[in-house]
């Protein structure tokens, strides 16, 4: 769905990809990133970037920032300084500093530029050829599960696969065994609470619904109904816990009381 030149069906396929545990997604929608140029696309992509802050997010944010025009770049940019901040109060930068990673990330992109460059002959097919859009989930995912003979299953297959990895994949922890949340099954559940914070930048609703955070995805365009105090009632698709045990889903149905 995120081949071709359809941004419906660009924007339904990105709609998808917050059933899926972010590691597993990551680098597909990075490449994705790197051909997406109108603006509602990439900013909901970079919604699953900003939704999902981890160690790995950086160097790609990076890579983006140095490989897009400027218009994106400086956006990228604050994203990344915003999420290494974040990294660093939760103590997983291990001390390193702006500056250092910088340094680093730069080495990084020159040390895999000459990398692909030596491995790509001049006169080669894929060379001379343009860059296709990547990011294509389906196509990717087809291939990995046709190295193991599952291609009978078709992109259905495909799917279900991935979906029941991302599931039922246990939960990360850190190293003395606390929990830091991870994938949950994805059953419909019946909320109704009070809108605690509405952020279009992260496209994300918190509502509160008892003693629990239920934090609602939407595109920036439905989030302009909604503030602060708001008494919603809403149907949704729970698919991550974060370690702060907060309810990260998509909603099926909602509506202001």
């Amino acid at each position: 769905m995120l081949a071709g030149g359809n941004p419906q069906k660009h924007s339904q396929a990105l709609a998808c990809l917050i059933h899926f545990e972010f590691s597993l997604v990551r680098d597909l929608l990075f490449r994705f990133l790197l051909t997406a140029h109108e603006e509602p696309l990439f900013e909901t992509g970079l919604c699953l970037f900003r939704t999902n802050p981890e160690p790995e997010n950086l160097f790609l944010l990076y890579r983006l920032e140095k490989s897009l025009p400027e218009q994106f770049s400086k956006q990228l940019r604050a994203i990344r300084l915003e999420q290494e901040n974040l990294l660093r109060d939760l103590g997983l930068l291990h001390g390193q500093t702006s500056t250092d990673l910088e340094t680093r990330f730069a080495k990084q992109l020159l040390d895999l530029q000459k990398k692909e460059k030596a491995a790509v002959p001049a006169f080669s097919l894929r060379a001379l050829q343009k860059p296709k859009e990547a990011g294509v989930l389906l196509q990717v995912l087809a291939g990995i599960v046709a190295e193991r003979k599952l291609l009978a299953f078709g992109d259905a297959g495909v799917l279900l696969v991935m979906l029941l990895w991302s599931a039922f994949s246990p939960a990360p922890s850190t190293s003395d065994g606390a929990r830091k949340g991870g994938p949950v099954l994805a059953d419909p559940i019946s909320i109704t609470g009070t809108v605690e914070n509405v952020d279009e930048s992260f496209c994300e609703m918190k509502v509160i619904v008892g003693g629990n955070v239920f934090v609602l995805l939407l595109l920036k365009e439905d989030l302009g109904a909604f503030q602060n105090g708001d008494q919603i009632k809403a149907v949704v698709l729970p698919f991550k816990t974060n370690s702060q045990n907060w309810i990260f889903c998509r909603p099926t149905a909602l509506e202001k009381l």
